[in-house]
């Protein structure tokens, strides 16, 4: 976990104790190594393979959040053998940011989409950031909607996305 001293923050840190509390198979370390604060890495031990949380990922996103953690740990996402295999051939380095709000209805799709990705191709990196948290940076970059995703900083697409669109999108880049 990354964390400073909000009211956001520590809200975060009880989430995150709670849920550790669950399984033995769940360890919280509190690092401060990512600049948006606060934040949670779900990292799959002695891997690359790693998902992160900006803000608290409550309403909607508390699935995503779920999903993610049992992905990152070591069940597969269910998706169709083409789709994996897609997925696998994915030669870009990339870090992806989807901007979501927990009351939005279409933003844990695509949250979970690119997750998905993610774990599966750990050369994509996705932040999954609840905009509510970091109001002033959502207004510089523009982000009057969500779900947006942004690649490597810069806009990428606006609105829900299933696997398959994220990955015609991806694949859209030529990278």
């Amino acid at each position: 976990a990354s964390l400073d001293d909000s009211d956001t923050s520590r809200q975060l840190a009880t989430f995150l104790d709670e849920i550790a509390a669950l399984s033995d198979k769940i360890t919280v370390v509190r690092r401060d190594d990512d600049e948006r604060r606060p934040s949670v890495a779900i990292v799959r031990a002695g891997t690359d393979v790693r998902v992160r949380f900006a803000g608290v990922p409550l309403g909607h996103e508390l699935t995503s959040f779920v999903l993610a953690v049992l992905w990152v740990g070591g069940h597969p996402p269910k998706v169709p053998p083409e789709v994996a295999a897609r997925i696998a051939r994915l030669e870009l380095r990339v870090d992806l940011e989807t901007w979501f709000a927990t009351s939005c209805l279409s933003c844990g799709e695509t949250v979970q989409s690119f997750n998905t990705i993610s774990v599966l191709n750990p050369t994509v990196q996705h932040t999954a950031i609840n905009g509510a948290a970091f109001r002033d940076e959502a207004a510089a970059r523009g982000i009057v909607g969500v779900p947006a995703v942004f690649v490597n900083g810069e806009r990428l697409a606006h609105g829900r996305m299933s696997i398959e669109r994220a990955l015609d999108v991806l694949e859209a880049l030529g990278v």
